[in-house]
């Protein structure tokens, strides 16, 4: 922002170049500008969007719709996510199993003497749309929980936020910042 207008940019984090860029009022919308922008481009430069495989953005542009917008590009996101649970609650449950998780991502299987055990990411599975959980070796247990993407489109995305993959690439934002 600077004296009421604000830049919204989408650039290359590799190379640190610019592909699009808007110059609006500081009141806009961050996640609503970034909805047109991808649209605009999608129309007029195709093989951009075709050659992107990731989008990162900060928690501004957290957004149900933009992710799934992202997800039908095949384009996986990387945004960080606001804490939108109003009730207090630490965890959810998921579906009728053993699971919980947390706003962040999380994933914890509850066990019969209610102590929660921190789930492992095992990979994206494709075919389902799905999220692979396991326990840790230590645990000598090798069963495998997915979670489906649509459970909550901002906790779950193609690249699980508790990884050490999602933290690397979201770093790749400084050199835009900058």
């Amino acid at each position: 922002k600077w004296f009421g207008f604000r830049l919204h940019l989408i650039a290359d984090a590799k190379y640190e170049l610019p592909v699009e860029y808007e110059i609006t009022k500081a009141s806009n919308s961050e996640v609503k500008e970034a909805e047109r922008m991808i649209k605009r481009i999608k129309k007029e430069k195709p093989y951009k969007i075709n050659t992107c495989k990731v989008f990162l953005a900060d928690r501004g542009y957290d957004s149900t719709k933009l992710i799934e917008m992202l997800d039908e590009e095949e384009i996986a996101p990387v945004i960080d996510i606001r804490n939108m649970w109003k009730s207090g609650e630490k965890t959810k449950q998921y579906r009728d199993t053993d699971l919980v998780y947390t706003y962040d991502g999380k994933v914890y299987y509850v066990n019969e003497k209610a102590e929660k055990i921190e789930l492992l990411n095992k990979g994206y599975d494709n075919s389902s749309k799905s999220i692979r959980y396991g326990f840790h070796p230590k645990y000598k247990d090798s069963r495998i929980f997915r979670i489906s993407l649509k459970e909550d489109r901002r906790i779950f995305t193609r690249i699980p936020r508790n990884t050490y993959k999602w933290k690397r690439i979201y770093k790749k934002r400084t050199g835009i910042e900058r």
